[in-house]
């Protein structure tokens, strides 16, 4: 299997996060702004190129919050998200996004949607599509978010059939 590392943003304001709606193969999900890192570039480095390539918006990295792994057989790869928590150049970001391109010419490229903040209301009251990592749909995500996200939690690696 090939390794990917993959960083991405947490936006949070207002009790919403800025996610990312992405489709290929014929499924749809929803994923925090983010993407793998290029060359020789940081992690912080990276998420702040992928937010503004994918929504328009300038940030600043934060800490990181969650380490993530899946296997994704279908490409033959096993990737490592990094999520950090960045807030926005700008005092408030609500309403400010565009939706961007994905300029990854790599087999992981993918087409985006829609970028859309969505409630904690909605993903904590059965939000209908997917949303990965799943945590961001649970009660500890907000509860991390509102500490500021104190600590790094690992994710479990997970098994993709599609993506």
């Amino acid at each position: 299997m090939k390794p990917r590392i993959r960083a991405a943003g947490l936006l949070i304001e207002n009790d919403s996060i800025l996610l990312v709606k992405h489709g290929a193969f014929g499924d749809v999900w929803w994923v925090p702004p983010g993407g793998g890192v290029e060359g020789a570039e940081t992690f912080e480095d990276c998420v702040v190129r992928e937010v503004k390539e994918e929504t328009g918006l300038e940030v600043v990295s934060g800490n990181l919050a969650y380490v993530r792994e899946f296997i994704e057989p279908a490409q033959d790869a096993h990737h490592v998200e990094l999520f950090f928590r960045v807030v926005g150049k700008d005092r408030t970001m609500v309403g400010k996004h565009t939706v961007g391109t994905n300029p990854d010419g790599t087999r992981f490229a993918h087409s985006i949607l829609d970028v859309r903040w969505i409630t904690k209301h909605e993903l904590l009251n059965g939000f209908s599509q997917h949303v990965a990592p799943e945590i961001i749909a649970a009660e500890v995500f907000w509860a991390d978010a509102a500490m500021g996200f104190p600590s790094i939690r690992y994710i479990d690696l997970q098994s993709e059939a599609v993506r």
